[in-house]
């Protein structure tokens, strides 16, 4: 839960130190340029040094104009829009290429070449995760304190110990949870149908009242 907070402060701080004018397009150039400036100290990655050292000049150049445009300065929005298009274009370009070299490692078993695209953090290890942990559990000796791999460790040791408790009777947390919940709603509905009974039992001694009185009436 900390965790997860503290991630989210990090993205609303990201978000913050960037403009906000065309934000959907410009937070991904922004919040990627340091990574794309590191690859340049990767060997696999040293004939972009320049398109890199370039690239990351220019995205430092348009954030200023940026928070112009939000101050509502005199700068044309559409000019600033399309150098963001023409930016991410080659923000793009080295997402695609890290990917590239990610893939072309794990057929080729470049492990120095995979550790360095899962730490550059510009692939997507949530989506490659079955394809990081097969490459992994082949080459487990030669990878050592990759937090990316740790923290999928983490996990499913947590899960194997999760399944473990299960099969030995012994409630887990989120199984305790479950039943918790599982309480609260039984007792909701035990709750609802009890006041379900008094409503009706209110309704029919209204309905009798109403016929005494009604034969009241009529005997004078």
């Amino acid at each position: 839960m900390i965790k997860l907070l503290f991630l989210s402060l990090m993205a609303t701080l990201l978000v913050a130190q960037n403009p906000s004018a065309y934000a959907a397009i410009g937070n991904p150039i922004y919040n990627n340029a340091k990574f794309i400036l590191d690859l340049k100290h990767l060997p696999e990655y040293e004939v972009y040094e320049l398109k890199i050292d370039n690239y990351y000049f220019d995205v430092d150049e348009l954030k200023d104009v940026g928070f112009e445009v939000d101050k509502l300065k005199t700068i044309n929005k559409k000019d600033y829009l399309t150098s963001l298009r023409k930016l991410l274009i080659i923000n793009n370009f080295f997402i695609d290429l890290v990917d590239e070299k990610f893939n072309l490692a794990i057929k080729h078993k470049d492990t120095q070449v995979f550790i360095n695209a899962i730490n550059s953090k510009l692939i997507d290890t949530d989506s490659y995760k079955v394809a990081i942990m097969d490459y992994y559990n082949e080459n487990a000796d030669d990878i050592k304190n990759v937090e990316v791999i740790d923290e999928f460790l983490i996990e499913e040791e947590r899960l194997r110990l999760e399944r473990e408790a299960m099969l030995r009777g012994i409630p887990t947390k989120k199984s305790l949870q479950d039943a918790k919940v599982k309480r609260i709603k039984e007792r909701d509905i035990e709750k609802q149908e009890i006041r379900e009974k008094e409503l009706q039992q209110e309704v029919s001694q209204k309905k009798i009242q109403i016929r005494v009185n009604q034969k009241k009436e009529l005997s004078h």
